[in-house]
């Protein structure tokens, strides 16, 4: 599965993706042409989804986006 996420208004998209990144989460960002810098691409399929990723990348994604603030 994939999940694309917009990235919040206020938000410099690269310096949450960098934030998330030295949590230990890789994501991706945006390849729509019209879109590209407005939202961020997280992967979870199979071992990911029950090993709880998800649930850390959500924990990580409310921290960071509270460091940001």
């Amino acid at each position: 599965g994939l999940t694309a996420v917009y990235f919040p208004d206020g938000i410099n998209g690269p310096d949450l993706l960098k934030k998330l990144s030295e949590k230990g989460f890789v994501v991706a960002g945006g390849i729509h042409k019209k879109l590209v810098g407005k939202y961020f691409r997280v992967g979870h399929m199979g071992y990911s989804v029950y090993a709880g990723h998800v649930d850390k990348l959500t924990k990580a994604l409310e921290e960071s986006l509270n460091e940001l603030k």
